[in-house]
């Protein structure tokens, strides 16, 4: 027997409706039931590698009563190259050498002579020291002085400062001095003597490096002696008859105090009548 195509083609028709209408209650269902989804799966976490003996150990953790904790500034940079380098970080537990004081010779310096410091330095680990020096007068700089000496024209008030900088190689350390130039004494010399016309002279040559003028005082001599007001000449008439030995002391102020002296003895020897012999000095 033959089928009717009209009536299989509703059968189909019925048949798909019903599966449709079918699908379309399951979604409602699941709509309304409010489960979720179960959640993903979340991946394995990646085991990581035991650290090597090269690799470099975890930054400390702070305390709750420290500071932060400061970064490594010895890490590589961005760029790949360290931060700093080898010479920029002195080895662990090096200290730096200590300027422990200093002496200025003459002390203090004077007017129109040279200076010289001399620094006590010390290194706490033993280490060789290298010293430098920098030289200011009044605050400029002298460019031609690089050591311990100072040598150049000084004159009373003018200040001194030098900077010594200690390097033992690892760490430097750099400290100031500073000195003020006083007034300087006056300078005698000796620079002859004889016997002439029944007289003992001797001429006398004197400096000062202010220029100031000078006060001469015979303090020691024989009686009878005398230095003139200009400190060029002393004289002393020598007696009939006198022989033997006479020290001798002069002395010549400045008006800031400062004092010089001269010091010598003579043997007289010698009777009026023989002139040109007897008369010997000894600064």
């Amino acid at each position: 027997m033959s089928a009717n195509p009209e009536k299989m083609s509703q059968t189909v028709k019925r048949t798909v409706l019903a599966f449709i209408a079918l699908a379309m209650i399951s979604t409602m269902l699941g709509g309304c039931s409010g489960d979720e989804p179960p959640p993903a799966a979340e991946p394995e976490a990646r085991r990581e590698a035991p650290p090597t003996p090269s690799s470099r150990p975890p930054a400390a953790r702070p305390s709750e009563d420290s500071g932060p904790v400061q970064p490594s500034d010895s890490g590589p940079s961005a760029s790949g190259e360290s931060a700093a380098g080898p010479s920029d970080i002195p080895p662990a537990g090096n200290r730096p050498p200590v300027v422990e004081s200093v002496a200025f010779e003459p002390d203090p310096p004077q007017t129109g002579g040279s200076v010289r410091v001399v620094p006590k330095v010390s290194d706490p680990d033993g280490d060789e020291v290298n010293l430098s020096y920098a030289w200011t007068v009044n605050g400029q700089p002298v460019e031609d002085a690089a050591g311990d000496v100072l040598e150049r024209p000084l004159k009373e008030g003018d200040v001194l400062q030098v900077e010594i900088r200690a390097d033992d190689l690892l760490e430097e350390v750099t400290e100031q001095f500073e000195v003020t130039v006083s007034n300087g004494p006056p300078r005698l010399r000796l620079v002859g003597q004889q016997i002439r016309e029944g007289a003992y002279e001797a001429r006398l040559e004197a400096s000062d490096p202010e220029g100031e003028p000078l006060d001469w005082v015979l303090e020691e001599g024989p009686e009878g002696m005398a230095v003139d007001a200009a400190g060029s000449v002393l004289r002393w008439p020598v007696p009939d008859n006198v022989q033997g030995t006479f020290p001798i002391r002069v002395t010549a102020k400045d008006p800031a105090g400062n004092e010089a002296y001269l010091q010598w003895t003579i043997d007289i020897g010698w009777r009026q009548g023989e002139e040109g012999e007897g008369a010997r000095g000894e600064d």
